[in-house]
């Protein structure tokens, strides 16, 4: 899987310029067995408003297991890595921390 887009966009006049993002995007799902998959995915991001760029990368695995056609079991991990304007927005990234790293898992019911 994978993808691209820019966006373009003109910004208020009180701040003169431009919003550019660029975004990109590939991923995987490896069906392991009948009820093991692996999920693997990238997401790039880069933005420039006014003259200011910033990038934020991700990078996400997961996993899942099937107990039943209804219930499974699920376990991800993200890396999330900001640069730039990024760093220092708090609309885009509230903990203003360069570098964060995610975990959940849990069980899923479909009905």
């Amino acid at each position: 899987m994978g993808g691209y887009s820019l966006a373009m966009q003109s910004v208020p006049s009180t701040v003169h310029g431009a919003t550019s993002n660029q975004y990109m995007w590939g991923g995987f799902r490896y069906k392991a067995s009948a009820a093991f998959n692996v999920t693997g995915a990238y997401y790039d991001n880069d933005n420039t408003t006014a003259g200011k760029n910033g990038r934020k990368d991700i990078a996400i695995l997961g996993i899942s297991y099937s107990l039943s056609k209804s219930t499974e079991l699920y376990a991800d991990i993200d890396y999330t890595h900001f640069t730039g304007g990024y760093v220092t927005n708090a609309t885009l990234n509230p903990s203003l921390h360069s570098k964060q790293t995610g975990f959940s898992f849990g069980m899923s019911h479909f009905f």
